[in-house]
């Protein structure tokens, strides 16, 4: 997706973005481009809450934190990495 988006913003495009509102918040943050997201979101991703996972960090201090994009914004402020399902393996293998 953010290949895709970076080509069409650097067409000058503006971006009709569906049903993630979340994954299109990240990745007009990584782009800039010029979107409108639909306001959709995966329910269990939309349960994530920072404060909590705050909370879970200081319990786990050396524990990693791996989130997809479509996680809120302020869960991936937390976050070690960002990426997808296969990303996010990898980093936990690495």
């Amino acid at each position: 997706a953010l290949d895709v988006v970076s080509a069409l913003h650097a067409q000058g495009r503006k971006i009709l973005w569906g049903p993630d509102r979340h994954l299109g918040d990240y990745i007009q943050r990584q782009t800039g481009a010029d979107m409108v997201s639909w306001n959709g979101a995966c329910i269990v991703h939309d349960e994530f809450k920072a404060l909590e996972l705050d909370l879970l960090m200081k319990e786990h201090p050396a524990a990693k934190v791996l989130v997809h994009p479509e996680s809120p914004a302020d869960v991936i402020a937390l976050a070690d990495a960002v990426g997808s399902t296969s990303a996010i393996l990898n980093a936990a293998r690495g």
